[in-house]
Parts: C-alpha cells; structure tokens; sequence
C-alpha cells in the first residue's frame, strides 16, 4: 500500500481544509457521502461527489491525495461562487 502512495502528494482532510478554507467536515462529505434525517424524518443519503484516490484509513479517517485536494478546491470555489452540487 505505501509504494502506491509515493509521488501522489497527501494530506488530511484537516490540512486540505485549512488550505482550501472550508471545514474538514465538509471535505469528508464530498469524498464520503453522508446521511442526514429530512424534515418528515426519511433518512436520506448523499453519495460522494468522486471516488477518491485513497480510502479511508482504518480509524475511519479521510486521506487526499494532491488531485483530491484540487477537485475539492474546485467544487469549494464553484460552491463559493452560488453553483449547487447537482
């Protein structure tokens, strides 16, 4: 696994939030999905934006590689700009 990590730039999703000035819960979102309970009470779930270049570690946390780090800074600035995520 360490050899397929070499060259591709890694941060954590706290790193890539204080580059890209948006909250590492945020970054987690896109690259993860998420769940959230709608005003009826359905539970509704989000799929990730993209498949990520490294999965989650094992305690479950987000890693991003160097193209990773680019797209969020992409979809945080079309985010910024009004542009909905559909």
């Amino acid at each position: 696994m360490t050899e397929k990590l070499l060259g591709v730039g890694l941060y954590t999703s706290i790193e890539a939030s204080r580059l890209i000035q948006t909250s590492s819960q945020t970054i987690s979102h896109w690259l993860s999905g998420y769940s959230y309970k709608s005003k009826d009470g359905d539970n509704i779930f989000i799929e990730r934006l993209w498949k990520p270049d490294i999965e989650k570690t094992a305690d479950n946390q987000v890693q991003l590689s160097f193209r990773d780090l680019m797209e969020t800074r992409f979809v945080n600035s079309f985010r910024k700009a009004g542009l909905p995520l559909q």
